[in-house]
């Protein structure tokens, strides 16, 4: 074959297996959503509100088989085998499609035990001598909490006796009276209602609302499962801005 042949047969090849790798894809977007869809979360996000909502998915979509790892590690999701990540903050992985579902913001609150015994922080500079319960193992620092008022905004570094890998692990220690904690709204909420924890510093917003997003890899971002599990937490969730 000559050269010019054998530049046209290459091309002719890659031609067809292009046309064959679209219509591939194609028919996955009409076929019926089935099979195990892995999905990690945060814990305290995965109990508190995907837990809740997984029963009318999983009732809607009788093919699909959820399995769910609940972890506040950092998750490789490619490496691990994972379909969907449910993520929260700023995502910097360019080999992800990253979908926003809600946003929340955090809330700086404290047990009644708590306050009686230390006072009560009227000025977020206030923090600098109270015990601050703080998260270690993340890739960005917990220890600079931000806030704003009409005419101020600044960022108060805090420090405390105890710190967890978890969310429930803080959650919990704020509850025993450990500690001010500052977390997302709905981790708080139930506690909150019920006065089991109160809010601190109301009249300072937290600088920082908390985007959450469904992740997962580019390569698989046509798979039916994946996109009706993201597009049902996405109508579903909208309760958390």
């Amino acid at each position: 074959m000559t050269e010019p042949g054998e530049i046209y047969h290459a091309r002719a090849v890659q031609i067809v297996a292009d046309i064959e790798e679209a219509e591939r894809d194609t028919a996955q977007l009409y076929a019926a959503p089935r099979g195990r869809l892995r999905v990690t979360s945060a814990i305290a996000f995965g109990n508190q509100e995907l837990i809740g909502v997984l029963p009318e998915f999983l009732h809607a979509y009788p093919e699909i088989a959820v399995e769910l790892t609940l972890t506040d590690g950092i998750v490789d999701l490619v490496a691990e085998g994972f379909d969907v990540g449910i993520r929260s903050g700023n995502l910097e992985d360019p080999s992800m499609i990253a979908r926003r579902l809600v946003s929340t913001h955090r809330i700086v609150t404290a047990a009644p035990s708590y306050l009686a015994e230390h006072g009560t922080p009227k000025h977020p500079r206030d923090l600098e001598r109270h015990n601050c319960l703080l998260r270690h193992g993340q890739r960005q620092p917990h220890n600079e909490w931000p806030f704003e008022a009409e005419d101020e905004k600044l960022n108060v570094k805090v420090s405390g006796s105890f710190s967890a890998n978890t969310n429930e692990g803080i959650y919990l220690a704020a509850l025993a009276g450990v500690g001010i904690l500052r977390l997302a709204s709905f981790v708080v909420e139930d506690a909150l209602a019920d006065g089991r924890l109160v809010p601190v510093l109301e009249s300072y917003t937290s600088r920082d609302d908390v985007p959450i997003f469904a992740v997962y890899p580019s390569s698989r971002h046509l798979s039916p499962k994946i996109r009706t599990f993201v597009d049902f937490l996405s109508e579903r969730l909208p309760h958390l801005n």
